[in-house]
């Protein structure tokens, strides 16, 4: 028999290509007939795309969750430093210092704040390691009573 027969009856195939798309587009093996085969080939070309995608996505939400844990971690251990605690107490004692010295005289209370001054510039420079600045503001004279009234003009030392 030289024509090709339809595969569910003897009558003579139309179209002999019919059979080989139905194999290859076959959804149904029952229906199919036995030349049909499931293929399992591996994944498509966007099915490994959308693996790779989700692969690479997971990869970016990793990279940017562990630079937000290292940049906290950072500032935590900054913000313990023993330096700049270590400055703060100094520059604390300092000012308690400073402030309960007692002139008697304006001559008296420009020596204290120029060494005051000077000490608290000092610890400016002990401490620029840590990026610290310090600022001195000098105390006002008012007469017999030390430094100026209702502590609006004492000295002190900050840093920053």
């Amino acid at each position: 028999m030289d024509t090709p027969t339809h595969r569910n009856s003897m009558m003579p195939d139309p179209n002999p290509m019919l059979d080989s798309i139905t194999d290859y587009c076959c959804i149904d093996l029952t229906t199919c007939g036995e030349r049909s085969v499931r293929r399992e080939a591996g994944l498509t070309s966007l099915e490994w795309l959308l693996i790779v995608a989700a692969v690479a996505g997971l990869a970016a939400v990793s990279v940017v969750i562990i630079n937000n844990v290292i940049a906290d971690t950072g500032e935590r251990v900054r913000s313990g430093d023993p330096r700049q605690k270590a400055a703060d107490l100094s520059v604390t004692s300092l000012a308690e210092r400073w402030e309960k010295e007692t002139p008697s005289s304006q001559q008296e209370a420009d020596d204290i704040n120029r060494r005051y001054r000077n000490r608290c510039l000092q610890l400016g420079v002990i401490y620029s390691d840590i990026s610290l600045t310090a600022e001195a503001y000098e105390g006002t004279y008012t007469g017999g009573h030390g430094w100026g009234p209702l502590g609006k003009h004492k000295p002190s030392c900050h840093i920053y």
